[in-house]
């Protein structure tokens, strides 16, 4: 099978697998929303956020290096992935100890400090998960990744069915998510050894070079996730749980939206990063235009769409209790298409080696987040949140695409987004005329409409279309 049938075939199973995966995530947020109430899942929230800082403090960028590292030519590739594997190992155990004793001196109930305690051994399996996932991402082999999420996800579904059914409380489901990742895991460790078999290594030299490459990247991360999660938890410091349920509800389906494209650049750095230490500048160029269409496809629709089903979307989804969340999340697309094209020029800055000129701009997001939650959200609840996220991740994106536009001198052709725009607007002309419409209904018509409409405009090439249904 040749590369491109090849990469062909493995993006468009992850397609097929994120969308069983983001409707397994839909049935599962819907169960949680629905049994835990407003208060409840405010407590689930303020559990499941509060130990990812100290996960991404483990981060580091090691996942990225990782996957630079591992493709790039010339390198001991087994060997860069133990040492890498065996560092975020051991400094994803420090890090996600210093959990559970951190929160002790917040105000939180005890179930909810306990809750901090279990998803902290969550983020530690989740970490592993993550550096698994690269020897996947570099042989192009991400189905199997895929089938472990997706089972672990099946997994999960039924766990909180029985919680229902037991009435069991907030803790026994948190439980439940450590062992949906242990499943995953185990099955990701296991299949592995076909590429590369698993071992820790000791080599300080390779130690200090992975750190040395990837200290920009792991304070970019930081920065991000100041700005990206520190408004749930001012919000819970000063509101009820009630309060930051609601808003977690929509944060949660922001978290969704942003998924994908993410994902899709895990895909492609492996050729970016290839095609840059090649030296190859028109393939990277090419890649560059076909991966900013695609964002733009996943950007646009996002944005516009969203205003006219949020509020019965999020009520079918979520239950009656999390409406007011629709509102919400009207805000939060904003800045959900901003993080989708700001995370785009954000990973390629990271392939031209550009992290450290970045990390002002991230950390200026930083500081005006920070900042500006701390103004807002006393006055304006989770109004102020949503919108200080907007303004933070527009920021980014200016920085972000000033950088790298600048140090390679490449240029954006805007052809194809123009088209988008005329598509998206199309779809969203009937979502506004049709309304009265059975939500589901219309929006499944509106992303027909979407998409036929990019196919007569040549955004989807035809002769792509054609290949796949004659079967090549």
């Amino acid at each position: 099978m040749s590369l491109g049938h090849k990469i062909i075939l493995n993006t468009g199973f992850q397609i097929f697998a994120r969308i069983v995966s983001t409707l397994l995530a839909a049935i599962t947020l819907g169960l949680l929303t629905r049994y835990l109430k407003q208060e409840g899942y405010g407590a689930f929230t303020i559990a499941t956020t509060f130990p990812q800082f100290f996960g991404v403090f483990a981060d580091f960028g090691l996942s990225l290096i990782g996957i630079q590292m591992i493709s790039e030519a010339g390198g001991n590739h087994a060997r860069n992935y133990h040492a890498i594997f065996t560092l975020r190992f051991v400094v994803t155990l420090l890090c996600t100890l210093l959990a559970p004793l951190v929160a002790l001196f917040f105000p939180y109930p005890m179930i909810v400090k306990f809750g901090i305690a279990i998803i902290s051994v969550s983020i530690f399996l989740s970490s592993l998960i993550q550096i698994s996932t690269i020897q996947f991402q570099v042989n192009l082999a991400m189905a199997k990744p895929m089938i472990a999420e997706i089972v672990s996800k099946i997994f999960l579904i039924v766990g909180i069915g029985i919680a229902v059914i037991w009435q069991a409380d907030l803790l026994f489901i948190l439980w439940l998510i450590v062992i949906n990742n242990l499943i995953q895991l185990s099955l990701l460790l296991f299949w592995s050894n076909r590429y590369c078999r698993l071992r820790f290594v000791w080599d300080i030299r390779l130690f200090t070079e992975i750190v040395r490459r990837s200290w920009p990247i792991g304070l970019s991360i930081i920065f991000n996730l100041v700005y990206l999660k520190v408004d749930t938890i001012i919000l819970s410091l000063y509101y009820p749980r009630e309060i930051v349920g609601v808003y977690g509800g929509a944060y949660k389906v922001f978290e969704v939206l942003v998924t994908f494209p993410g994902m899709f650049m895990g895909i492609a750095l492996a050729s970016f990063s290839r095609s840059w230490s090649g030296g190859d500048r028109i393939s990277f160029q090419r890649y560059f235009q076909k991966s900013f269409d695609f964002m733009m496809l996943s950007a646009l629709p996002i944005v516009i769409f969203t205003p006219f089903v949020s509020r019965p979307l999020l009520k079918i989804l979520l239950g009656q209790d999390f409406e007011a969340s629709g509102e919400i999340l009207n805000i939060l697309t904003i800045a959900a298409g901003l993080v989708i094209i700001g995370s785009f020029f954000g990973h390629l800055i990271n392939v031209i080696h550009k992290q450290k000129v970045m990390l002002g701009g991230y950390a200026a997001g930083a500081l005006l987040g920070l900042i500006g939650y701390v103004i807002t959200i006393p006055i304006f609840s989770y109004w102020g949140a949503a919108w200080m996220t907007v303004g933070v991740e527009l920021l980014v994106l200016i920085a972000s695409a000033f950088i790298f536009l600048r140090s390679t001198k490449i240029s954006i052709n805007f052809g194809s987004t123009k088209r988008i725009l005329i598509a998206t607007l199309t779809a969203a002309l009937f979502l506004g005329i049709f309304s009265s419409l059975p939500t589901i209904v219309t929006l499944l018509i509106a992303c027909a409409i979407y998409t036929g409409t990019l196919y007569l405009f040549g955004v989807i090439p035809k002769n792509l279309v054609h290949e796949l249904f004659r079967g090549r």
